[in-house]
């Protein structure tokens, strides 16, 4: 669909917008050239006002968590993004503001999970969430890139997200 992989430099993020029905399902397949086979299947991300993603990672050597967020609407939108730490036994885990981002009407913008986090304790933990949440409709793709030793992406691997408004993802 895209071109000789062979002869692509890299990896290429494709943004997609599909509007269907909620009883129409859609995914992507990702199809690694070498070992002929797929390596990957993203499902779509419906649009909704408040996303968690699990599982996230400070910049680790060759490994980036990054988290798209698109703005489908004809107008700007904020989009306020929190982070979620694991705590100690006996503590609830809380929602931590880190930013608002201002997306101008029909973009995207990229948040890149980087530096380590702290519990209350003052321990780093190995992973946290990020909560996203807006007024206005909003989608997020998580990803994971995987580069090579001259940072160019070799691979890409989908996150977990759960939106809030989709009865089964929690």
């Amino acid at each position: 669909m895209l071109g000789d992989v062979f002869l692509a430099p890299g990896l290429l993020h494709l943004h997609v917008r599909v509007t269907t029905s909620p009883e129409v399902n859609v995914s992507f397949r990702q199809f690694d050239p070498e070992a002929l086979a797929y390596v990957m299947t993203l499902k779509a991300v419906p649009e909704g006002h408040v996303f968690d993603v699990a599982d996230l990672q400070g910049t680790l050597p060759s490994l980036l968590d990054v988290i798209d967020v698109t703005n489908p609407t004809d107008s700007e939108i904020a989009v306020n993004v929190s982070v979620l730490i694991p705590e100690p036994e006996g503590f609830d885990a809380s929602p931590l503001p880190l930013q608002t981002l201002f997306l101008p009407p029909r973009s995207i913008a990229r948040v890149v999970v980087d530096g380590t986090f702290f519990n209350r304790d003052l321990e780093a933990v190995p992973f946290v969430g990020y909560r996203f949440t807006s007024l206005a409709p909003f989608a997020v793709t998580p990803f994971r890139e995987r580069r090579s030793g001259v940072d160019l992406v070799v691979h890409l691997s989908p996150k977990c997200v759960g939106n809030h408004e989709v009865a089964g993802d929690y």
